[in-house]
């Protein structure tokens, strides 16, 4: 189980990449097949993972296009935190899942009390607990903060990653086409021009030069 308060990069991957992983190794020599036990992933997501889809709640598993199941030993549970409607009563919460959804959408802006009304469970005042403990203790703090700051640097990587991995991309695009140009004009001019393994070498400015002097000759030739 995890929560991501934003959306890696590759996250679908890596969701069915750690619940394959469990699965596979439950087993050890000797062991058979029918030993195994499900393997669920759940990830409670703060963004929005499905735009077009309304539902919050997204369950995977090995089944056909039609809803055949194939087995359940392989399970990804994604919540969109984003999408949960919090009640508007003053109701207890009494669902397991709805439960936690209010948790983890109202937990920061509530107190212990309020908290508490809605969500009587046992488990919730440990929760909260813990909450209050990362709040007055400064490393506990320091941790989560540390923790938090780490999820944006890697966020801000990966979209680093992305934008120069789109200018390298054209580039090399502008490269290829210049250096095709070039060997066209060389081949038609026939006169000594770079080696096949010297153009690749050569930068967009200095393939120009060598394409403008190309057709310079091929005037010259043809004038």
């Amino acid at each position: 189980m995890e929560v991501q308060t934003t959306r890696p990069l590759g996250l679908p991957k890596r969701l069915a990449y750690y619940a394959a992983k469990q699965l596979i190794e439950q087993l050890s020599e000797g062991d058979q097949y029918a030993d195994l036990n499900p393997s669920i992933s759940i990830c409670l997501l703060d963004s929005v993972m499905f735009r077009s889809e309304p539902r919050l709640q997204h369950a995977f598993g090995l089944r056909t296009a039609d809803g055949l199941s194939l087995t359940d030993c392989l399970q990804v549970h994604v919540f969109e935190l984003p999408k949960y409607v919090i009640p508007s009563d003053n109701r207890v919460i009494t669902d397991p899942v709805d439960q936690w959804l209010y948790f983890f959408r109202r937990a920061a802006a509530c107190t212990a009390e309020e908290l508490a009304d809605r969500l009587p469970d046992p488990v919730f005042a440990e929760a909260t607990g813990v909450l209050q403990m990362i709040a007055r203790n400064p490393e506990e703090r320091q941790l989560y903060d540390d923790r938090l700051k780490a999820e944006r640097d890697e966020w801000a990587r990966a979209e680093q990653a992305k934008l120069e991995g789109k200018l390298e991309g054209k580039l090399e695009g502008k490269l290829e086409e210049r250096i095709r140009t070039v060997k066209m004009l060389r081949d038609i001019v026939g006169e000594l021009a770079p080696s096949d393994e010297q153009l690749t070498d050569l930068s967009l400015d200095e393939l120009a030069a060598i394409e403008t002097e190309l057709q310079r000759r091929l005037r010259d030739r043809t004038g």
